[in-house]
């Protein structure tokens, strides 16, 4: 996508707009701000921000909205692996990581195993499953997704075809989705 040449700059910009009418308030924004986000989360976005601030060619969003989707997931990519190489050196915690995710605000690759998967092993694995799945999930050695829901049954629970039964024989379960209704649907990694 080229953008058109010539066109006059947008007037006032967006960030002139926002400066105005943010100086229109009758109370100080900084101290909304500081009474919205209390001193401990401001801190730890601050140490994210300085360190995401220390490669723009990495963590910059300037462009995104003229990416094309494959440009955009190559660059959440990119950003993904660069946080989880920045844990691995100890640079960022785990839960900077999640911070980074909410200041970016970028849809990659490794959301919803940050957000679902991991968590869902915190919460609900036995110790050995925890041992088996969590920590090669916490060192990004596997990675988890989740399937929603089965596209003919939407949220209805109690609809859903599809079974699991555990096969003593192989210490296996046998997955069995009997019909295109049954199809699981939005799934996500």
């Amino acid at each position: 996508m080229q953008i058109p040449k010539g066109l006059a700059p947008m007037v006032p910009s967006t960030e002139d707009a926002l400066a105005a009418e943010r100086a229109k308030a009758g109370f100080s924004v900084d101290a909304m701000h500081e009474f919205i986000v209390d001193s401990d989360m401001r801190t730890k976005v601050s140490k994210v921000e300085a360190v995401m601030g220390k490669e723009p060619e990495t963590f910059s969003l300037r462009n995104v909205y003229f990416m094309s989707r494959q440009e955009k997931m190559e660059h959440a990519l990119k950003i993904g692996l660069r946080l989880i190489e920045l844990l691995k050196d100890g640079q960022v915690t785990s839960d900077e990581i999640s911070i980074a995710d909410m200041v970016l605000d970028i849809n990659g690759p490794f959301g919803l195993h940050r957000a679902m998967f991991i968590p869902t092993l915190q919460n609900q694995a036995t110790a050995e499953q925890q041992e088996l799945f969590l920590k090669p999930s916490l060192n990004y050695e596997i990675l988890g997704c989740y399937a929603q829901t089965e596209i003919g049954h939407g949220s209805n629970v109690q609809g859903l075809e599809t079974t699991c039964t555990y096969v003593p024989e192989t210490d296996e379960f046998e997955v069995h989705s009997p019909s295109v209704r049954a199809c699981k649907w939005w799934i996500g990694s």
